[in-house]
């Protein structure tokens, strides 16, 4: 996928226009083994090692290319300043946060756009293949970094989308901030009003292209705190779904009881959002607070990751950051992280284990109402001790009847709930290994059917 086998016409429409390297995969099959074929600097690296080719090898190329149309230069050239690779030149300004030095020219014209078209690009050109992402899902992507642009509100227009900020518009209340539900000439929103200001890093990343992070559209700086604006599909906090349901606001979600299935793709979606943030950016991004009230659910059931604000940089090559005090929620707070104040990825592992525990039993993650134990870790861990698998799981779920194979599927999710809330970061899980094994535990029903059908 080179420059040279692509023919743009008089319109600007683009044509793949070269097949003779192609290969056919066998159905069934995850590649093929062939001797190494292509050009340099637009070669999978995995590929070239292994001589093993894949869908994947086609989606690292294809992260050159996109390299190659944002910086304006070829894969591989001698006048790059000590990188004749292209992929590595890159990587090596993003590494310094030099982003003006990566463009055509050092321009920053529509910059989030180009941030994110970026980012996308060094998800294809990771080095192992199951990192990148599928070539349909980089498509969608570009299609949504295309469509993408910010809008400024003025105070005016807010104040009349929210009925002046009206207390029964609100349907979060966070102290630093409170979200509002609204309406802009006949089109739904959410405002997410700040008490102070706002670091530019949570701008940044919620104008993320990521399906599963809140997608910011607007943004207004005349009230007395800022205020982003976001699109609405009737979303709301997970929490609502779960254990606040007086609280949720009337809407579309008539039965507010989520069933099993659709608990299991909420934790797949957030998943994918934190794998995202660890792996996608010029350096990890911690979120630190990955409870439910900063998790919309939409009508159809998928969620996403609403508030960032908590959010921390790990620099490239640094294992975590020293911080004065521990920042997150009660009981989400990785316990290694409030004894040194080192935050790391694994801080947002044992957050998302918390999350996991709340979505099987449907419980708050802190309630001082609960007879046995307060904390939802303790609570848990005291049930399984005493080998009291149904009295962990949300009785909604249990009334469903799923049979063997849902009782698979729910012995699993507590199994990988567990190792994400170990005490050590080091026994727990990476976030990628962990997204991977939600999918495997939802196919497990399917790989049921499989076997009692033959």
């Amino acid at each position: 996928l080179k420059p040279s086998n692509i023919m743009v016409d008089q319109y600007g429409v683009a044509k793949l226009f070269d097949f003779s390297l192609s290969i056919s995969i066998s159905l069934g099959e995850l590649g093929v083994e062939d001797d190494v074929k292509g050009t340099l600097g637009f070669i999978d690296p995995e590929y070239f090692q292994s001589s093993f080719v894949t869908e994947k090898s086609d989606v690292y190329s294809f992260g050159v290319l996109l390299l190659v149309l944002l910086t304006g230069l070829g894969p591989v050239a001698l006048h790059k300043k000590g990188e004749t690779n292209l992929v590595n030149y890159v990587k090596k300004y993003v590494d310094k946060d030099l982003f003006a030095k990566i463009l055509v020219g050092g321009g920053i014209k529509q910059e989030q756009q180009l941030r994110a078209f970026l980012a996308l690009a060094l998800r294809c050109v990771q080095e192992r293949g199951e990192d990148r992402p599928e070539m349909i899902d980089a498509a969608e992507e570009l299609t949504q970094i295309e469509r993408y642009s910010i809008q400024n509100f003025s105070a005016e227009e807010l104040l009349r989308a929210t009925n002046y900020f009206d207390v029964h518009q609100i349907i979060h209340d966070e102290g630093s901030y409170k979200i509002y539900k609204g309406s802009v000439e006949e089109r739904l929103i959410l405002v997410k009003k700040f008490a102070e200001s706002i670091r530019d890093r949570e701008i940044t990343l919620q104008m993320s292209s990521h399906k599963n992070i809140a997608r910011l559209f607007g943004c207004c700086l005349e009230l007395e705190g800022p205020a982003l604006v976001y699109e609405y599909s009737e979303d709301e906090p997970l929490n609502n779904f779960l254990y606040d349901r007086d609280r949720a606001s009337s809407g579309p979600h008539e039965d507010r009881s989520l069933k099993w299935e659709n608990r299991l793709w909420i934790a797949e979606d957030i998943a994918d959002a934190v794998v995202y943030l660890h792996t996608t950016l010029s350096g990890p991004i911690v979120n630190r607070d990955l409870k439910p009230s900063n998790i919309m659910v939409d009508q159809h059931g998928f969620a996403k990751l609403f508030d960032i604000s908590s959010s921390i940089s790990i620099p490239l090559g640094e294992s975590g950051v020293l911080e004065d005090i521990a920042m997150g929620s009660l009981v989400f707070i990785d316990p290694e992280y409030i004894e040194s104040g080192f935050v790391t990825e694994k801080s947002d592992v044992y957050g998302f284990g918390v999350l996991l525990l709340v979505l099987l039993t449907g419980q708050a993650a802190l309630d001082f109402n609960r007879k046995d134990e307060r904390d939802v870790v303790k609570y848990v861990k005291k049930y399984v001790d005493e080998d009291q698998f149904t009295k962990i799981v949300d009785p909604r779920i249990l009334e469903e009847g799923g049979g063997i194979e849902q009782e698979q599927q729910l012995q699993a999710f507590l199994a990988l709930s567990l190792r994400c809330v170990e005490l050590k970061g080091e026994d727990r899980p990476e976030m990628i290994n962990v997204a991977k094994e939600l999918r495997q535990i939802e196919g497990l029903v399917e790989w049921q059917k499989n076997s009692d059908s033959h």
